[in-house]
């Protein structure tokens, strides 16, 4: 019985995966575009946000569930869905703010340098909502899974993927918000 629902989960999530109506691979493949040096033309992603984004967060979720033997129990699971629900409906607060901006620079015909990294910052601080909400949504169902799961192993790998997700939604608020503040003082 235990193992039937992460099943059904997993199941379910494929569907949405390689259904093309429902498929996020496009936003998590563009989000890339944010991590380019500021000069995109050599097309080269930064060495430190690689570090930042990915490798620290994977390194300390191995460490915390491997090393120190913390795992996610269901106080702390539903917690962290609360929480995940509450960031979402903020990030979707700032999409909504941003998209007219967002389609006030887009229609200008003749942007100025300074009004063409204006739609640049505008365009990359979309990205990284809508990537934070997509890994947010990833985040909440392998929590979901992880509370239905009794296996010692797929709990974990779930424990890992979860704290990691959980570490790279914090990381990324912090990016957006450095973003939305410049797009303010702007």
């Amino acid at each position: 019985m235990n193992i039937i629902m992460p099943v059904l989960i997993i199941l379910s999530v494929g569907f949405v995966i390689i259904n093309s109506k429902t498929s996020n691979f496009a936003t998590i493949i563009e989000h890339f575009s944010v991590l380019y040096n500021d000069n995109k033309k050599t097309k080269k992603i930064y060495w430190l946000d690689i570090v930042t984004f990915f490798i620290s967060p994977i390194l300390i979720s191995l460490i915390i569930v491997l090393y120190y033997k913390l795992y996610l129990d269901n106080t702390i699971l539903q917690v962290f869905i609360t929480v995940f629900s509450l960031i979402s409906a903020l990030l979707f607060t700032f999409i909504t703010s941003l998209v007219e901006k967002n389609n006030l620079y887009k229609d200008m015909k003749d942007r100025n340098e300074e009004q063409e990294k204006f739609f640049l910052l505008i365009r990359e601080t979309l990205l990284l909502i809508m990537y934070t909400i997509v890994i947010g949504i990833l985040d909440t169902l392998s929590l979901i899974i992880l509370y239905f799961t009794s296996t010692h192993i797929l709990s974990i790998i779930l424990n890992v993927l979860c704290i990691f997700l959980s570490l790279q939604i914090f990381i990324y608020i912090f990016s957006i918000i450095k973003r939305f503040y410049k797009l303010v003082i702007q």
